[in-house]
């Protein structure tokens, strides 16, 4: 795997060679903010009912980026892994009976929530001339099981700049860039996930344009997640980059060509920082 896939350590003093310590204790705390955050959906739940409004108000509940608890000794987010990209997602609408209690395997993302809460509220459409990235999935709430409604691809991307990394002693694409400007940007990380893989390409970054170098690429990734849809961490946690396996180059270039296709035009403005965020991939 590419050093720029990873950050450096520093929780609970896990180093690249050593695991954190405590980690038992850091994942009860997890599960215990899981819990209070629950808690209070409940509440607000229950006071919807109470005021009579169950039954006409859409809720949904996501994340807004994944987690790595240790897995391959990788600790919070900033990564295009995916335990770092994958996000919850569940959507209550009760005048579509044939979605409630159901989950779903499709590939959803982030920028799939406006127009689907538009598209529920009876919004007009936006005009002609007005695009967005995401799509309405509310023909998978009315139909679950048809397939034909399904995504092919999810997307996501972090951006990395270069820091000295006091585990390795050297400059490497460890710094996670949630503060820095684009134009300090070193490396761009693009993924794409279908139902089986995940490939990511990093590329360098030109700061003066603010945009990839398509030809200057820093690293690949090809991950196995076969059968992977969420219920298993070590399914997610796959151990093995196949980008350089000779049976798979078929596979890896459909991706890069989608994932290309989708972020060719990418252009950052460079007077505006970055708040990068890894969220997008999600299953129902």
């Amino acid at each position: 795997m590419p050093l720029v896939a990873w950050h450096e350590g520093n929780f609970g003093n896990n180093t690249w060679g050593h695991p954190a310590q405590d980690s038992t204790t850091f994942r009860r705390a997890y599960y215990s903010a899981v819990s209070y955050t629950d808690y209070h959906i409940g509440m607000m739940l229950a006071e919807l009912d109470t005021l009579g409004l169950k039954e006409t108000t859409v809720v949904a509940v996501m994340g807004d980026h994944g987690w790595q608890l240790g897995e391959m000794n990788e600790w919070r987010k900033m990564s295009n892994f995916e335990l770092g990209v994958r996000v919850p997602l569940i959507i209550r609408t009760p005048w579509l009976p044939n979605s409630v209690g159901v989950k779903m395997n499709a590939l959803a993302e982030a920028v799939d929530l406006f127009p689907t809460f538009s598209a529920l509220a009876g919004l007009p459409a936006l005009p002609s001339d007005q695009t967005l990235q995401g799509s309405s999935l509310v023909p998978l709430l009315v139909e679950p099981g048809n397939t034909s409604h399904y995504k092919q691809y999810a997307f996501s991307q972090f951006a990395k700049a270069l820091m000295f990394s006091s585990e390795l002693q050297k400059q490497v694409g460890w710094n996670v860039c949630t503060t820095c400007k684009h134009n300090t940007i070193d490396f761009m990380g693009y993924s794409i996930r279908d139902d089986n893989w995940r490939y990511t390409l990093w590329l360098n970054w030109n700061k003066t344009a603010t945009l990839p170098l398509w030809d200057s690429v820093e690293g690949e990734e090809l991950y196995n997640h076969t059968g992977d849809y969420g219920a298993s961490m070590d399914a997610a946690t796959p151990v093995r980059n196949q980008a350089s396996d000779q049976g798979l180059q078929a596979v890896k270039a459909v991706l890069k060509a989608a994932l290309i296709t989708q972020f060719k035009g990418d252009h950052l403005p460079p007077a505006a920082g970055t708040d990068s965020t890894a969220g997008s991939l999600v299953h129902l």
